[in-house]
């Protein structure tokens, strides 16, 4: 678990210790004696390179997870996001997603939320090379894309995710990164493709340059590209 999620059970668990000492149940809050947490060193986010992109988009299939896979690593957006589309939320053509909403969890129950800042409120454009995808999305006969079986509610992101993972995991000469890694990759490869810092920013819907830059991660086609620069130098 995130360092996040460890610190939100440690506050849960205390509060509800304190409450326990207010009722007599028990004499003291046992949470208030456990040293608090200590923040993991951050270690780099993996990324699918251009030729995990190249296969993917060749081999991943022609039905709802698939093409939803393409629009993810060719959009940036959060599976939150994705999970949230309705066919409104796809322009006609395929170039443009509007993202205005996104799915939480409450109680154990799927809901609607707003997006997780005001930036997340966006238009995001669709390359030529997805944008079948994105029509292939946009053509449901469901109120949402991906659709709850049993209600008129969105899936479930764990359902989501057991079906990515079993969907990248059967594509050889491709390793599997969570749905979270796609929009890492969308942006690692923007930067690679020398696009300004506040245009991928404004992309990925960031509050700061300074977390999209914490989502950028050089490719290793660049950094041997970079190396192989200090070679020309001496060559000769």
């Amino acid at each position: 678990r995130s360092d996040s999620a460890l610190s939100q059970v440690r506050g849960l668990l205390y509060s509800v210790m304190h409450k326990a000492v207010g009722n007599n149940l028990i004499v003291n809050n046992p949470v208030a004696y456990a040293p608090k947490l200590r923040k993991r060193p951050p270690t780099e986010k993996a990324v699918f390179t251009k030729e995990d992109y190249k296969i993917l988009m060749t081999e991943l299939p022609n039905n709802l997870i698939g093409h939803s896979i393409r629009v993810l690593l060719f959009s940036g957006m959060r599976s939150q996001e994705l999970l949230a589309l309705t066919p409104e939320h796809i322009a006609p053509d395929g170039s443009e997603i509007y993202i205005r909403q996104a799915v939480s969890m409450e109680r154990g129950h799927v809901t609607i939320s707003t997006p997780k800042s005001y930036d997340s409120v966006r238009t995001i454009a669709i390359p030529s090379v997805a944008r079948e995808s994105a029509l292939f999305l946009r053509n449901t006969q469901n109120h949402f894309v991906w659709q709850s079986p049993v209600e008129d509610k969105p899936v479930n992101p764990s359902t989501f995710r057991k079906i990515y993972r079993e969907c990248l995991e059967s594509i050889p000469g491709v390793r599997y990164l969570p749905p979270h890694n796609c929009r890492h990759s969308y942006v690692s490869l923007l930067v690679a493709e020398h696009v300004e810092l506040p245009i991928a920013q404004a992309l990925v819907g960031h509050s700061t340059q300074l977390m999209t830059m914490h989502y950028t991660h050089v490719l290793p086609a660049v950094k041997e590209d970079a190396t192989e620069k200090l070679s020309a130098l001496f060559n000769g």
